[in-house]
């Protein structure tokens, strides 16, 4: 007799059709996402294949997908109700739409500020608007995230993008030292972080932050592992957003 295996080809197959169109209706509150993705390959692309550095059209690349990934949030308003796409890694909600926008609005102020800076003139800077929109992807991704797993990974997206924007300059030696010193102390905070969260993972049993909180309110609020699972989570997220 041969074990249960679980689905079936022939259930995989009916259920295929399905899963097709709900990754297409997830899509649509991704398109923002989406955007920034393809505007990292752009903007890296096109400085690649342009016979000059050129500084100034790398910027306004970057811009226009900014500009674009905004245009693309506004079309697509915050669902009134939290809505959960991709399986329930992420969220569209309120407070995912409000913070994007500021994201978005704090890095087009970015844009100008490096296309006037003196040690970035003359020189290719396709890979430095990728890495900056890269890290604008990763934030976004964490603002929008629904489990531990997805925001530790997008929060570690958006680190290591910063780590190569600090050290960008290789030439100069203040660049090289602060860009080494963030990735030492970032990847100590990286293991008191997920040192925490797995604490977290470890009391509730489920890394999705909705189940979690109900299970932490209703039988282990006075745990005190979860008092060290916060203060280790707390304190690699607080060096993560500079809070000191």
């Amino acid at each position: 007799v041969q074990p249960d295996s679980g689905m079936k080809n022939a259930d995989a197959l009916e259920r295929f059709p399905e899963f097709v169109r709900n990754v297409g209706a997830d899509f649509a509150y991704f398109w923002p996402e989406t955007i920034l993705s393809i505007g990292i390959a752009w903007v890296i692309l096109a400085d690649v294949f342009r016979a000059r550095p050129d500084p100034r059209k790398s910027g306004w690349c970057a811009m226009t997908t900014l500009i674009a990934a905004l245009v693309a949030l506004f079309l697509r308003s915050a669902p009134e109700h939290a809505v959960p796409y991709f399986s329930g890694m992420l969220i569209a909600d309120g407070f995912g739409h409000f913070f994007k926008i500021v994201l978005l609005g704090g890095t087009a102020l970015v844009v100008p500020m490096v296309l006037m800076h003196p040690g970035f003139q003359n020189r290719r800077m396709g890979e430095f608007y990728g890495l900056l929109l890269g890290a604008v992807l990763g934030m976004f991704l964490m603002v929008s995230s629904k489990n531990l797993l997805m925001f530790y990974l997008s929060i570690e997206f958006a680190s290591i993008t910063c780590y190569l924007l600090t050290a960008y300059q290789k030439e100069d030696r203040a660049a090289a030292e602060g860009g080494m010193k963030y990735v030492i102390y970032g990847a100590i905070s990286s293991g008191l972080m997920i040192y925490g969260l797995s604490f977290l993972y470890g009391i509730t049993g489920s890394l999705d932050i909705q189940a979690i909180s109900r299970e932490l309110l209703v039988t282990h609020v006075a745990d005190k592992t979860l008092i060290v699972a916060g203060l280790l989570a707390f304190a690699g997220f607080a060096y993560k957003i500079a809070a000191f």
